[in-house]
């Protein structure tokens, strides 16, 4: 028996989704789904098909099962009767094969392209432009085997994968730019997690490599989801673009924000939003309208999008990571910050394995950078490192102090040593940290001479002890 044979009706079309061929291809597009059928008149009051969509958008199909139907049919109110003929109504669907699902298929694809049509009414209701360059914007998303292609290995287009090679934007940081010898930079197209503990300093990083791309030239987009205001991230970035505290930026506010208006421009679009009030497809909607408009996205961070698969982190975080891999694909360079896994806040040195609740995130991007912080020491004292990089060297590690400024200063190891043993707080300020750098340097070829003469005359070495 085929669907033809009898009325796919709204209601049928949400049981013919929880077919094995339907399922993947209902879940692409559940957004719109759920949009069509909350919108539309003669569902939008049904709870029980507001439920099942839901399913559809929380669960695996393997993880759908009988007792999952039956716990929803009795939440809804439903007796035995009427919950044992919707069943039977899931499990006939159930059982078609491709072919005869596809009845269904085209009803699905139809819903989805009226709901796309319905949302830019609504979005550009006087701007037939605007509605008009949304509609096309539209992607439907097929089921994964539709995409599969096949391409023979002595025709590929070698030229086309050649073009931007090399673009992208310089760290603030050597270390980070070495590590992508030979382009000695960022490449485009990647996405970058930037992972720390609380209170570490990821925001500030962020906001100093963002800062460092604007200045080059780069148009940024930064979004800001928690309990910032954009007071505090003006005096956050203010104090990293000039040098000054964060107390003496406040008390110079609007200086400060003239003189990065000064090198920003209009390169960075900034939204600030409070942390759980908008979903990752909001998100994505949003800048694929705008796409074009920026070269590097910051995402700060990604634990504060809201969420709809309660306490199935490992999920929706893979889901968060699998769909900025789209903003990448398209040749953005995206960076995210994330925290790492708890037992990890008070390392020293965060390593691949302690980056997450999630092994997906891991797999997703391209590029990890850790920083991690000095237990027992009160002047921000810690190491950077990078412990992934699908387009360069990983492992290098750099010692920091970061500074009352927001500015993280790479160290020499040495000097790290020695400023780890100081228990007491202090006020560096960056002469004071260069100054040091220009001593420890000079310590350390004085010992390196001092080693070779050594080793030259035979008399025992005891200049080693400069630099302990």
């Amino acid at each position: 028996m085929s669907l033809s044979s009898y009325n796919i009706t709204k209601q049928n079309l949400v049981y013919a989704m929880f077919n094995q061929y339907l399922f993947t291809e209902a879940k692409n597009n559940i957004d719109l789904v759920e949009y069509y059928y909350a919108t539309d008149s003669s569902t939008m009051s049904n709870s029980l098909i507001r439920e099942l969509i839901k399913a559809i958008k929380n669960y695996t199909i393997d993880s759908i099962d009988e007792p999952l139907f039956r716990s929803i049919l009795a939440r809804q109110g439903k007796t035995d009767a009427e919950s044992n003929v919707i069943m039977s109504e899931i499990i006939k669907n159930k059982l078609y094969d491709n072919n005869q699902i596809d009845p269904a298929r085209k009803y699905l694809r139809g819903i989805c392209n009226q709901a796309i049509m319905n949302k830019g009414r609504a979005k550009y209701p006087n701007d037939p432009e605007a509605f008009v360059k949304y509609v096309k914007s539209y992607e439907y998303h097929a089921d994964h085997s539709d995409l599969m292609t096949t391409d023979n290995f002595d025709s590929l287009d070698v030229n086309l994968m050649d073009q931007g090679l090399g673009y992208g934007w310089e760290s603030r940081y050597e270390f980070i730019n070495r590590s992508y010898d030979p382009l000695f930079k960022y490449e485009s197209g990647q996405m970058i997690m930037v992972t720390a503990p609380p209170g570490t300093g990821k925001t500030l990083f962020m906001m100093g490599e963002c800062l460092k791309f604007c200045t080059d030239g780069a148009r940024c987009h930064y979004i800001a989801m928690g309990d910032m205001k954009s007071r505090d991230f003006i005096v956050r970035m203010g104090a990293i673009h000039t040098g000054m505290k964060f107390s003496d930026v406040n008390m110079n506010f609007v200086n400060v924000y003239n003189s990065l208006k000064m090198v920003i421009g209009n390169r960075l679009g900034l939204t600030i939003v409070p942390a759980a009030k908008i979903t990752i497809d909001q998100y994505m909607e949003y800048i694929k309208e705008r796409i074009n408009e920026y070269d590097v996205l910051f995402i700060d961070y990604d634990s504060n999008f809201a969420t709809n698969s309660g306490d199935n982190m490992y999920l929706e975080n893979g889901y968060i990571y699998n769909r900025l891999t789209e903003l990448s694909g398209l040749g953005k360079l995206v960076f995210i910050a994330a925290q790492p896994k708890i037992s990890a806040w008070g390392k020293e040195v965060i390593e691949m394995n302690e980056v997450g609740e999630s092994a997906r995130k891991q797999h997703s991007v391209d590029c990890i950078i850790s920083i991690g912080k000095y237990v027992g020491n009160p002047n921000h004292l810690g190491i950077m490192k990078i412990v992934k990089n699908r387009r360069g060297e990983e492992g290098e590690e750099a010692p920091y102090i970061r500074l009352n400024t927001g500015r993280f200063i790479n160290i020499p190891k040495d000097l790290y040593k020695r400023l780890v043993q100081i228990t007491d707080k202090r006020d560096y300020n960056e002469g004071e940290l260069n100054s040091m750098i220009s001593e420890n340097e000079r310590l350390v070829s004085a010992a390196k001479q001092a080693a070779s003469v050594s080793a030259m005359t035979g008399v025992p070495n005891t200049f080693q002890d400069l630099i302990k």
